[in-house]
C-alpha cells in the first residue's frame, strides 16, 4: 500500500518532522508536537478532542482507541494524568457529526483527532482555528480536505493512504477463487466514497476479467438490508466491499 504524509501549511521543518507548539505526536498521524519537559507536563493537563464516525465496536477499540492511547503513553502522555480526551462517537450516523464537532470546539480542545472521512469533514467545517489531525481520510485532495498532499494548508494534517490497485487485486482474487464469477457487486458507504482513481482502475479491470460490475451505495449499516436485497435482485455472483465504517 502506498502511504502519503500530509504536512501542515505554514509550519517549519526541523529534522524531517513537522512542528508547532503543544502536544506530543498523535499516533497514526503525521503532525508532531515537541514533547515539553516533565515539569511542564505536570503543570498542565492538555485537552484532546476525539471525533469518530463509528462507535465503540471492537474494530474501533482494537484499531483506533488502543493504538492511539498506547502511542500517547509512549511519548509521556497518560490519560487521566497529564492529558484529557473528550470523545465523541457518531455511531455511523454522519448527520450527528456537525453537532459533535461543535461540542469539541466549544470545549476549546487543543487538537481534534478526526477518525474517517465524515469526521474530518465535520471538524473542517466546525473550526479553522483548532488543529485537526485526520486518521484514514481516504483521498483527502479529492474530498476537498486539503489543497494538495505536499501543501495541505489551513489547519489540517494527517495521513492518507492511496492504494487504488488493491480494488483491482481483490476483484482478480475473487475471479481466481471462483472462475465462473460473471457479475460482482461493489459495495461502499456513501458517506465514505471510494477514490475516483480506485473506481477507474476497477472499471478498467472488470472487462479484462470478464466481469460486470454492479455499484451499490449504502448509507451506513442501517442500509445493509436494502443493499443486499438489490444485489440479490441483480443476481450478483460475488461482492467486493470498500470501507463501510
Amino acid at each position: 500500500m502506498r502511504g502519503k504524509d500530509l504536512s501542515c501549511g505554514g509550519q517549519d521543518r526541523r529534522g524531517g518532522q513537522l512542528r508547532s507548539g503543544g502536544l506530543g505526536p498523535l499516533p497514526g498521524a503525521t503532525a508532531v508536537w515537541p514533547l515539553p519537559a516533565r515539569a511542564q507536563q505536570a503543570a498542565k493537563t492538555r485537552l484532546i478532542g476525539y471525533l469518530d464516525y463509528g462507535g465503540g465496536a471492537p474494530f474501533h477499540d482494537v484499531y483506533r482507541r488502543r493504538p492511539f492511547l498506547e502511542g500517547l503513553r509512549e511519548r509521556g502522555w497518560v490519560e487521566g494524568q497529564n492529558v484529557t480526551i473528550e470523545r465523541r462517537f457518531a455511531a455511523g450516523q454522519a448527520d450527528r457529526l456537525p453537532a459533535l464537532a461543535a461540542e469539541l470546539v466549544a470545549l476549546n480542545v487543543e487538537v481534534i483527532l478526526a477518525a474517517a472521512t465524515p469526521a474530518a469533514k465535520a471538524a473542517q467545517k466546525a473550526t479553522s482555528r483548532i488543529s485537526i489531525v485526520m486518521a484514514d481520510p481516504g483521498d483527502a485532495v479529492q474530498l476537498g480536505l486539503v489543497a494538495s498532499l505536499a501543501r495541505p494548508g489551513a489547519n489540517i494534517t494527517g495521513v492518507t493512504s492511496l492504494a487504488p490497485e488493491l480494488a483491482t487485486k481483490r476483484l482478480a482474487l475473487l475471479k481466481e477463487a471462483f472462475p465462473k464469477t460473471a457479475r460482482v457487486a461493489v459495495l461502499w458507504n456513501s458517506a465514505i466514497p471510494p477514490g475516483e482513481v480506485a473506481l477507474k482502475e476497477l472499471r478498467t479491470a472488470a472487462p479484462l476479467l470478464g466481469v460486470d460490475l454492479q455499484f451499490v451505495e449504502v448509507p451506513g449499516p442501517p442500509g445493509f438490508g436494502e443493499a443486499f436485497a438489490a444485489i440479490m435482485r441483480e443476481h450478483a455472483d460475488g461482492c467486493s466491499c470498500f470501507r463501510i465504517r
